[in-house]
């Protein structure tokens, strides 16, 4: 559910991933369908404050996203300040290695994890565009790169689950 709210609200804002993996529920506002990015609080590129609104024609993204932050708030009972996406808990296995337990109340300390979400999803739907091309990073693409291609392609709409835009 994480991973799909994630990629939601990539959809709908075309926001950088340092900015993505920093945000708190606080900076949602489902209502006005808009995020705030302090700089206080969020990892803005040159320490701007930016208020973007959702794109419109996702509303199956939208979706998800409130579903995702009804369960942080009535499941998991996380409060305003907790992250939007938090680190996946790791737990130690007696004979298996490692696997995933949850998640702990804490952001994630790189991009890494969720542009491994981001790929993953696009490998998926055997897309070219990455995470890095989506975040900005790349000199030739732009965040909202990942919209007018969501748009523009059923396989990855098939591989989310979007079925119209």
């Amino acid at each position: 559910m994480r991973d799909k709210a994630l990629f939601a609200l990539l959809c709908l804002t075309g926001i950088r991933i340092a900015a993505l993996v920093s945000l708190r529920i606080k900076h949602i506002d489902l209502v006005e369908k808009s995020v705030s990015q302090n700089p206080r609080e969020v990892a803005t590129k040159f320490g701007k404050s930016i208020d973007t609104f959702f794109a419109r024609g996702f509303e199956e993204a939208e979706a998800a996203l409130g579903a995702w932050i009804t369960y942080l708030d009535e499941v998991a009972l996380y409060g305003p300040d907790d992250p939007l996406f938090p680190a996946t808990a790791i737990a130690a296995q007696a004979n298996t290695g490692f696997k995933a337990t949850g998640f702990e109340r804490r952001q994630w300390k790189s991009t890494e994890p969720a542009r491994k979400i981001v790929n993953g999803a696009f490998a998926k739907a055997a897309c070219q565009i990455t995470a890095r091309t989506l975040s900005g990073t790349c000199s030739r693409a732009k965040p909202q790169a990942m919209r007018h291609r969501l748009r523009s392609s059923s396989p990855i709409r098939r591989t989310l689950g979007i079925r119209t835009f």
